[in-house]
Order: C-alpha cells, then structure tokens, then sequence
C-alpha cells in the first residue's frame, strides 16, 4: 500500500508538467494568432449589476428569515433568535448598496453611449 504513493506522486507531477506545457503552448498560439488577426476576440460582456443586488437582498432576508424562525421554534437555544437574524442584514445592506450604485452610475454608462 505504502508503495503507491511515491507512484501516485510522480505520475501527478508528470500529469501536471504536461497539463501546464499544454496550456502554455496553447497560450502562446492564440496569442500569435490575434497578432495575425486570425482569431476574433468577442466584446466583453457588459456586466449587470441588479441581478447581484436582488440575489444578495433576497439571500440576506431569507437567512434573516430563517435564522429567526429556527431559533424561535427550539425551546433549548439560549441566544435570542433577533440577535442572530440581525446578520441577515448584511448581505442585505450590501444588496441595497449595489442597486444604489447600479442607479446612480446609469446617467454615466447613458452618457458614455451616446458619446461613442
């Protein structure tokens, strides 16, 4: 059993050598082939950030929710169940602040695009 794992070892360094010199290789050959205009690059997605602020709203009220709910049906828990539910507001608060960026940044992105 013992035998194995020197094998094991070396047969993982021979793997990833030979999956890093790939990966290099293949680096280099997309990077010569932009040079030559032979491989189009697509536009980078542009990047919307509501759909973050609503997740992180919603999974913020939802442990809020649930952490309240489970520490107020066990009678055994000593901690109270508002002073746990409270971290809920965290990713709340994180999700209000994004959808208030997203907001106000709009007259900017709106500003950019008629400009190009």
């Amino acid at each position: 059993m013992h035998d194995l794992v020197p094998i094991t070892l070396l047969v993982g360094l021979f793997t990833w050598l030979i999956v890093r010199r790939y990966c290099s290789t293949q680096e280099k050959l997309q990077l010569a082939a932009i040079e030559r205009g032979l491989l189009n690059l697509p536009a980078p997605a542009q990047h919307d950030g509501r759909r973050t602020a609503w997740v992180l709203i919603a999974l913020g009220a939802g442990f809020g929710v649930a952490a309240h709910v489970t520490l107020s049906l066990s009678p055994e828990v000593e901690v109270s169940p508002l002073a746990v539910s409270i971290w809920g507001l965290v990713p709340v608060l994180v999700g209000v602040a994004l959808g208030e960026y997203h907001r106000r940044s709009r007259k900017e992105r709106e500003a950019q695009g008629a400009a190009a």
